[in-house]
């Protein structure tokens, strides 16, 4: 599968949605949230597309 920055998380395979979700997780811990508010973060997130990630993991990796 040829993957860009434009593609939804959903579409991924599903052991590079699992290490997005680690990455994304790993960084909600460093911003002051609640475990709610970075559970809803953490869906948003996986609900997204790659490039919509950007600020918050490197992408360069799942490309």
């Amino acid at each position: 599968m040829q993957k860009n920055k434009t593609i939804y998380i959903a579409q991924l395979p599903q052991p590079i949605q699992e290490a997005i979700m680690t990455d994304v997780r790993s960084a909600l811990m460093d911003i002051d949230l609640t475990v709610a508010e970075q559970e809803i973060a953490l869906q948003d997130a996986m609900d997204s597309r790659l490039c919509d990630l950007s600020d918050t993991i490197d992408i360069e990796k799942y490309l």
